[in-house]
């Protein structure tokens, strides 16, 4: 009997906990895209970030690399067998040395995640 009070807590305070990150992105997003105007390397890719967007070719496997030594492994790795997304500029920049075609992963709302994985999925 104990075992189920917990499992309902614990469902309610998920639920309870994903409405106030909800409630504090959406708050708190106006100040996070002024702060990001004002920064010259993130305001090529501002667009891209806030509207989900597709690969033109489809590939079997979606890396994800947040850094450019993550990036540099990830190619060392897959080569032009992957879709490559990445969040920061370092990253970026190797794909670009590399010639390869990657998307900037939208800003980490397990919301507009989901949404970029299910429009890309294989």
């Amino acid at each position: 009997m104990a075992k189920t009070y917990k499992n309902f807590f614990g469902k309610i305070l998920y639920i309870i906990i994903i409405f106030i990150y909800f409630f504090l992105v959406t708050i708190l997003s106006p100040f996070f895209i002024i702060i990001i105007f004002f920064i010259p390397e993130l305001r090529r890719d501002i667009l891209k970030r806030f509207f989900i967007n597709k690969f033109k070719v489809k590939k079997e496997i979606l890396v994800h690399a947040s850094s450019a030594g993550e990036a540099i492994l990830a190619y060392n790795l897959f080569k032009d067998n992957a879709n490559y997304t990445y969040f920061n500029e370092g990253a970026y920049q190797i794909f670009k040395q590399k010639n390869i075609n990657s998307l900037p992963l939208p800003f980490e709302s397990i919301y507009t995640v989901f949404l970029f994985i299910f429009i890309n999925r294989y």
